[in-house]
């Protein structure tokens, strides 16, 4: 069985969250990793559900199904989230170094649009930590609205 690690974006309070039962870190502590590395033995689409339900039961898989890691099309469960398997570790360098470079040198090429780009957000933060969150997650609203309206 693989054992997978999970990244969840915080959009609420833990604490008052945690004993939720629709709280994606109960749903992963469960039985996912070995419903998750059931999926992953097979190509992508060719997992049966019904297997999957057979193996670990409707509520588990469905669980999964709800808190969006999985996916039920038909017959067939889909991964519903990137999933990332150490076989696709080569690919996934592979297509990396293929475009960090490129994505660089336009940002370098970039660089005085997005300074002013970042100075003009106002969320309370210094324009450095706008741009450097803006860079990281590649998909600031604010940061992405601003640069529209000065034209990046």
């Amino acid at each position: 069985m693989r054992h997978f690690e999970y990244f969840l974006f915080e959009n609420f309070d833990p604490d008052q969250t945690a004993a939720h039962p629709g709280n994606p870190r109960q749903i992963l502590r469960t039985q996912a990793d070995g419903i998750l590395s059931r999926v992953a033995d097979f190509p992508p689409g060719a997992c049966p559900a019904g297997l999957l339900h057979e193996e670990f039961g409707s509520e588990a898989v469905d669980r999964l199904i709800s808190a969006g890691a999985l996916r039920n099309n038909g017959e067939r469960i889909y991964f519903d989230t990137p999933v990332f398997l150490a076989e696709d570790a080569p690919a996934l360098q592979r297509f990396s170094r293929k475009t960090s470079i490129p994505l660089a040198d336009l940002l370098c090429k970039q660089r005085e649009k997005l300074w002013e780009t970042a100075e003009t957000v106002c969320n309370g933060f210094p324009p450095s930590v706008n741009l450097l969150d803006s860079v990281a997650i590649f998909g600031s609203r604010d940061i992405i609205m601003a640069g529209r309206q000065i034209g990046i």
